[in-house]
């Protein structure tokens, strides 16, 4: 792990050796500290430690990229003539895409020390142990426990300096009973939301609840979707319809949809870094600053996310939300989504017939210009009647537009929840949905 004056001194060296090369240099570090459980045992403890440096060169629209994870003088000066020969040699690209100028710096050191002190190894088995010893004897759980300490660093010859310091734990663990599955989750880079005993317990909660479970028939109902179950459905969203690239390549089920309404009313979306509860990391990629987005608004479809490519194909600025990959554009990394004023309770007592659902898995796109999706509910799955959790349901699968399902959200949860996407978390409560169609069950 390198500090932010020792990557300075890589990326400073590397500048200097390019001469008048035009030159960026991105370094990203990555420790991760993993213990796995299954049979409610402990059975796995591993660490992976990974540097990169990312050497980019430019000269018109010439592009060429070196990577190398070796950082002595030698090999680092031969990454420089590999970057410049790879330049000779370069075809030209469509667009000149020229480095960030400013600002000339943005650093972001701040991070929950309690993560690093309370989920080392010894810190991890500790709590995973309390959690597990209250499992019942007929309950096995399986997931684990992770601690991420990740840095990213970036300069270039135009002078600017990027920094950031980035911690966060992961947890997870499906707990089965009898054959049936109760699950629980949370991504987090803030000690304080962590309860291992209590997720534990979460899990366990909805194994005991899905004893014994009913067949129904697929069609639409009514639906309360929980926090995982609509963090799940927002991040594939995000990937398919909130870039600006995919809307340029005319796959994204908001092309010629902006400034309309597509979703409810209720239902407001940002990417907002400076959130209290958001992963922070405050430039992107290309080391642009990050803006903050509206990209539903009262339902309306407001804004996209752009790197500098597919800014420079719309006249326009980049608004910091490059993940590094051209070819895919920008990608919003820190969603929020607005809460409502509804509590479980009251959501449930409005529903004379639906069902209570916890998460999705093997989520598949099937029409992203509908935005049609499909996917299994898993672990908890429950019918309500009459306001009431009356019975488990085996699972089932849906097949619908979520442009239409979330056109009909009739409420939303007061309280949120952190759950994992692609890179980090996004904050999300709770839904009411008038339909979600049912096309399929899994038999027993």
């Amino acid at each position: 792990m390198l500090t932010k004056s020792e990557a300075y001194m890589v990326i400073d060296r590397l500048i200097n050796w390019a001469g008048s090369l035009d030159l960026q240099v991105k370094i990203s570090g990555r420790e991760q500290g993993l213990t796995r459980f299954a049979g409610s045992e402990i059975h796995q403890n591993v660490s992976q430690e990974n540097l990169v440096v990312e050497l980019t060169a430019k000269e018109g629209k010439k592009r060429a990229t070196v990577t190398t994870n070796r950082l002595s003088e030698r090999e680092l000066q031969e990454a420089v003539k590999e970057v410049r020969q790879k330049l000779e040699f370069a075809g030209e690209e469509e667009l000149e895409i020229p480095f960030v100028k400013e600002p000339d710096d943005i650093e972001s050191s701040q991070y929950d020390d309690k993560l690093l002190q309370k989920f080392d190894i010894a810190g991890r088995v500790k709590e995973l142990k309390k959690g597990l010893s209250q499992l019942t004897a007929d309950m096995e759980a399986a997931g684990s426990l992770s601690l991420h300490n990740n840095f990213l660093a970036l300069g270039n010859t135009e002078g600017i300096t990027r920094y950031a310091r980035l911690v966060k734990a992961d947890f997870n663990s499906v707990v089965e009973k009898e054959g049936q599955t109760g699950y629980a989750a949370l991504t987090s880079d803030n000690f304080a939301d962590f309860s291992i005993e209590k997720l534990f317990s979460r899990a366990a909660a909805k194994a005991n609840q899905s004893e014994q479970p009913v067949n129904i028939e697929p069609k639409e109902y009514p639906v309360i979707l929980e926090p995982l179950a609509v963090g799940g459905l927002l991040t594939y969203l995000s990937y398919l319809g909130f870039s600006a690239r995919s809307l340029q390549k005319g796959v994204s089920f908001l092309t010629d949809r902006l400034g309309e309404q597509v979703f409810s009313d209720k239902i407001s979306i940002y990417d907002d870094h400076k959130h209290n509860e958001t992963f922070k990391l405050p430039f992107d990629m290309e080391g642009v600053p990050r803006q903050k987005l509206t990209i539903i608004e009262k339902g309306v479809a407001r804004e996209l996310a752009y790197d500098l490519k597919s800014a420079r194909k719309d006249n326009c600025q980049s608004t910091g939300h490059s993940i590094g990959r051209p070819s895919m554009g920008g990608l919003p990394l820190h969603l929020v989504m607005e809460s409502g004023e509804s509590n479980r309770e009251e959501m449930l007592a409005s529903l004379d017939r639906g069902l209570l659902i916890t998460r999705f898995h093997y989520l598949n796109v099937v029409n992203p210009r509908q935005a049609i999706f499909t996917g299994l509910t898993r672990d908890g799955t429950f019918l309500i009647e009459e306001g009431e959790v009356k019975a488990p349901v085996q699972d089932l699968r849906f097949t619908d537009s979520l442009l239409k399902a979330f056109s009909r959200v009739t409420a939303i949860s007061t309280e949120r929840e952190k759950v994992a996407n692609f890179s980090g978390f996004s904050l999300v409560p709770s839904l009411l949905l008038e339909g979600l169609k049912f096309t399929g069950r899994k038999e027993t």
